[in-house]
Protein backbone atom coordinates (compact mmCIF):
# COMPACT_ATOMS: atom_id res chain seq x y z
CA UNK A 1 0.00 0.00 0.00
CA UNK A 2 2.73 2.35 0.90
CA UNK A 3 4.23 1.62 -2.96
CA UNK A 4 0.81 1.85 -4.90
CA UNK A 5 -0.39 5.06 -2.87
CA UNK A 6 2.33 7.27 -1.92
CA UNK A 7 -0.26 10.44 -1.35
CA UNK A 8 -1.00 8.73 1.38
CA UNK A 9 2.08 8.58 3.56
CA UNK A 10 4.60 10.87 4.43
CA UNK A 11 8.56 10.69 5.55
CA UNK A 12 9.18 12.23 8.99
CA UNK A 13 12.33 13.31 10.54
CA UNK A 14 12.56 13.09 14.90
CA UNK A 15 14.02 16.68 15.71
CA UNK A 16 13.19 16.74 19.11
CA UNK A 17 12.69 14.79 22.40
CA UNK A 18 11.22 15.57 25.31
CA UNK A 19 10.84 13.41 28.21
CA UNK A 20 7.94 14.05 30.78
CA UNK A 21 8.14 10.66 32.96
CA UNK A 22 9.54 7.49 32.16
CA UNK A 23 6.24 6.37 30.96
CA UNK A 24 5.27 9.62 28.76
CA UNK A 25 7.75 10.85 26.54
CA UNK A 26 6.53 13.91 23.69
CA UNK A 27 8.10 13.74 20.07
CA UNK A 28 8.45 16.29 17.90
CA UNK A 29 9.05 15.72 13.52
CA UNK A 30 9.43 17.92 10.63
CA UNK A 31 7.53 16.67 7.15
CA UNK A 32 5.95 17.84 4.27
CA UNK A 33 2.56 19.02 5.95
CA UNK A 34 1.34 21.23 3.00
CA UNK A 35 -1.01 18.52 0.77
CA UNK A 36 -1.87 16.73 4.42
CA UNK A 37 -6.00 17.20 5.54
CA UNK A 38 -6.19 17.16 8.97
CA UNK A 39 -8.59 17.70 11.84
CA UNK A 40 -7.96 17.29 15.36
CA UNK A 41 -9.23 13.84 16.98
CA UNK A 42 -7.28 12.11 13.61
CA UNK A 43 -4.52 9.24 13.95
CA UNK A 44 -1.75 8.64 12.11
CA UNK A 45 -0.49 4.62 11.51
CA UNK A 46 3.35 4.15 12.75
CA UNK A 47 4.48 0.51 11.69
CA UNK A 48 7.00 -0.84 14.84
CA UNK A 49 7.90 -3.72 12.40
CA UNK A 50 6.96 -5.50 9.48
CA UNK A 51 3.67 -7.28 10.88
CA UNK A 52 2.62 -4.41 13.36
CA UNK A 53 0.64 -1.45 12.96
CA UNK A 54 0.14 1.40 15.77
CA UNK A 55 -2.31 4.06 15.69
CA UNK A 56 -1.16 7.67 17.14
CA UNK A 57 -3.35 10.84 17.39
CA UNK A 58 -0.84 14.02 17.15
CA UNK A 59 -1.00 16.55 19.96
CA UNK A 60 0.41 19.68 17.39
CA UNK A 61 -0.13 19.81 13.84
CA UNK A 62 1.15 22.68 12.16
CA UNK A 63 0.87 22.46 8.08
CA UNK A 64 2.47 25.70 7.40
CA UNK A 65 6.01 25.41 9.67
CA UNK A 66 5.91 21.53 9.00
CA UNK A 67 6.34 20.22 12.31
CA UNK A 68 3.91 17.76 14.38
CA UNK A 69 4.19 16.35 17.82
CA UNK A 70 3.01 13.05 19.34
CA UNK A 71 2.77 12.54 23.14
CA UNK A 72 3.44 8.54 23.59
CA UNK A 73 2.62 6.88 26.29
CA UNK A 74 5.83 3.98 27.09
CA UNK A 75 3.49 1.39 28.49
CA UNK A 76 5.81 -2.29 28.51
CA UNK A 77 7.02 -4.09 25.65
CA UNK A 78 4.47 -3.80 23.16
CA UNK A 79 6.12 -2.81 19.39
CA UNK A 80 4.66 0.57 19.61
CA UNK A 81 6.38 1.42 22.83
CA UNK A 82 9.78 0.28 22.05
CA UNK A 83 9.70 1.96 18.73
CA UNK A 84 8.75 5.67 20.58
CA UNK A 85 11.02 4.56 23.72
CA UNK A 86 14.32 3.84 21.16
CA UNK A 87 13.39 6.77 19.17
CA UNK A 88 16.45 9.83 18.91
CA UNK A 89 16.55 12.86 16.98
CA UNK A 90 17.86 12.34 13.13
CA UNK A 91 15.71 9.51 12.91
CA UNK A 92 13.68 9.24 9.71
CA UNK A 93 10.17 7.01 10.03
CA UNK A 94 7.17 6.73 7.14
CA UNK A 95 3.73 7.38 8.33
CA UNK A 96 -0.01 7.24 7.42
CA UNK A 97 -1.47 10.83 6.50
CA UNK A 98 -4.05 11.71 9.20
CA UNK A 99 -7.49 9.89 9.22
CA UNK A 100 -10.17 8.75 11.25
CA UNK A 101 -13.19 9.82 12.99
CA UNK A 102 -14.32 13.61 13.17
CA UNK A 103 -14.86 14.10 16.94
CA UNK A 104 -14.75 17.68 17.86
CA UNK A 105 -18.55 19.33 17.78
CA UNK A 106 -18.04 22.96 16.85
CA UNK A 107 -21.52 23.23 17.82
CA UNK A 108 -21.52 22.73 21.44
CA UNK A 109 -19.79 25.04 23.76
CA UNK A 110 -18.91 23.45 26.51
CA UNK A 111 -16.87 19.86 26.27
CA UNK A 112 -15.45 17.19 28.55
CA UNK A 113 -13.09 14.67 28.61
CA UNK A 114 -12.39 11.36 29.97
CA UNK A 115 -9.16 9.88 29.45
CA UNK A 116 -6.01 8.34 30.48
CA UNK A 117 -2.27 8.47 29.38
CA UNK A 118 -3.03 7.42 26.07
CA UNK A 119 -5.60 10.55 25.89
CA UNK A 120 -3.18 13.52 26.58
CA UNK A 121 -2.66 14.07 22.71
CA UNK A 122 -5.99 14.23 21.96
CA UNK A 123 -6.97 16.20 24.53
CA UNK A 124 -4.25 19.00 23.50
CA UNK A 125 -4.92 19.04 19.77
CA UNK A 126 -8.91 19.62 20.70
CA UNK A 127 -7.50 22.78 23.20
CA UNK A 128 -6.61 24.37 20.44
CA UNK A 129 -9.45 24.67 18.75
CA UNK A 130 -11.81 24.76 21.79
CA UNK A 131 -9.52 28.06 23.34
CA UNK A 132 -9.30 29.52 19.51
CA UNK A 133 -13.19 29.43 19.54
CA UNK A 134 -14.12 30.51 22.62
CA UNK A 135 -15.39 27.73 24.50
CA UNK A 136 -15.04 25.81 27.81
CA UNK A 137 -13.75 22.81 28.63
CA UNK A 138 -13.52 20.79 31.90
CA UNK A 139 -12.57 16.61 32.38
CA UNK A 140 -11.31 14.18 34.56
CA UNK A 141 -8.14 11.99 33.34
CA UNK A 142 -7.51 8.84 35.39
CA UNK A 143 -3.43 8.52 35.13
CA UNK A 144 -0.47 6.85 36.97
CA UNK A 145 0.66 8.64 39.96
CA UNK A 146 4.24 9.18 38.34
CA UNK A 147 2.03 10.70 35.45
CA UNK A 148 0.16 13.15 37.36
CA UNK A 149 2.31 15.99 37.31
CA UNK A 150 2.58 15.72 33.35
CA UNK A 151 -0.97 17.95 32.34
CA UNK A 152 -0.37 20.64 34.69
CA UNK A 153 3.54 20.79 33.19
CA UNK A 154 1.60 21.18 29.40
CA UNK A 155 -0.37 23.63 30.93
CA UNK A 156 -3.49 22.45 31.35
CA UNK A 157 -6.02 22.35 34.25
CA UNK A 158 -7.83 19.30 34.49
CA UNK A 159 -9.10 17.06 37.24
CA UNK A 160 -6.65 14.41 37.68
CA UNK A 161 -7.20 10.84 39.83
CA UNK A 162 -5.64 7.83 40.18
CA UNK A 163 -5.83 5.41 38.01
CA UNK A 164 -7.40 1.63 39.26
CA UNK A 165 -6.57 -1.13 37.24
CA UNK A 166 -8.63 -3.71 39.13
CA UNK A 167 -11.70 -0.98 38.96
CA UNK A 168 -11.40 0.56 35.81
CA UNK A 169 -12.99 4.23 36.12
CA UNK A 170 -13.53 4.09 39.63
CA UNK A 171 -12.38 7.06 41.16
CA UNK A 172 -12.78 9.45 38.08
CA UNK A 173 -16.94 7.68 38.23
CA UNK A 174 -17.12 9.05 41.85
CA UNK A 175 -15.50 12.49 40.72
CA UNK A 176 -18.12 12.66 38.04
CA UNK A 177 -20.96 11.90 40.23
CA UNK A 178 -20.24 15.37 42.01
CA UNK A 179 -19.95 17.05 39.10
CA UNK A 180 -23.56 15.90 37.99
CA UNK A 181 -25.11 16.10 41.22
CA UNK A 182 -23.34 19.70 41.62
CA UNK A 183 -24.44 21.40 38.08
CA UNK A 184 -26.53 18.89 36.59
CA UNK A 185 -27.68 21.90 34.06
CA UNK A 186 -24.37 22.57 32.59
CA UNK A 187 -22.84 18.90 32.07
CA UNK A 188 -26.00 18.19 30.19
CA UNK A 189 -25.43 21.17 27.56
CA UNK A 190 -21.83 19.56 27.40
CA UNK A 191 -20.25 17.02 25.03
CA UNK A 192 -18.53 14.13 26.23
CA UNK A 193 -15.34 12.89 24.95
CA UNK A 194 -14.52 9.13 26.28
CA UNK A 195 -11.20 8.19 25.49
CA UNK A 196 -8.47 5.76 26.54
CA UNK A 197 -9.21 2.36 28.19
CA UNK A 198 -12.36 0.41 26.51
CA UNK A 199 -13.60 -0.70 30.14
CA UNK A 200 -13.05 2.45 31.49
CA UNK A 201 -15.13 4.28 28.89
CA UNK A 202 -18.20 1.64 29.02
CA UNK A 203 -18.24 2.43 32.52
CA UNK A 204 -17.90 6.49 31.99
CA UNK A 205 -20.45 6.27 29.38
CA UNK A 206 -23.02 4.31 31.65
CA UNK A 207 -22.84 6.46 34.58
CA UNK A 208 -23.72 9.38 32.15
CA UNK A 209 -26.86 7.51 30.63
CA UNK A 210 -27.95 6.66 33.89
CA UNK A 211 -27.97 11.18 34.81
CA UNK A 212 -29.82 11.83 31.71
CA UNK A 213 -27.19 12.39 29.30
CA UNK A 214 -28.02 11.42 25.37
CA UNK A 215 -26.15 9.23 23.91
CA UNK A 216 -25.81 11.88 20.50
CA UNK A 217 -23.84 13.86 22.80
CA UNK A 218 -21.23 11.02 23.90
CA UNK A 219 -18.34 10.57 21.68
CA UNK A 220 -16.14 7.53 21.84
CA UNK A 221 -12.84 6.89 20.98
CA UNK A 222 -11.56 3.15 22.90
CA UNK A 223 -7.60 3.37 22.62
CA UNK A 224 -6.74 0.40 24.29
CA UNK A 225 -8.19 -2.66 25.85
CA UNK A 226 -6.35 -4.99 28.95
CA UNK A 227 -5.32 -8.56 27.24
CA UNK A 228 -5.56 -7.05 23.63
CA UNK A 229 -3.18 -6.32 21.91
CA UNK A 230 -2.51 -3.17 19.21
CA UNK A 231 -5.74 -1.75 19.82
Amino acid sequence: MENLLPSKYLEAEVIKITNYSPEMKKVSFRADLQQIDFYPGTAMILRPSDTALRHYTPSVFDKKAGIFEILFHIHGNGPGSNLADNLLPGDHLKLSAPAGKKLYDRKKNSHFFFGDETSLSFYAILQEDIIGNDQSSHGIFELNAINQHIPKELGYDINIVQKTPADPGKEAINLLEGFLNETPQLLKQSIFYLTGNVASVQRFRTTLKQHGISGGNIKLQGYWSEGIEGL
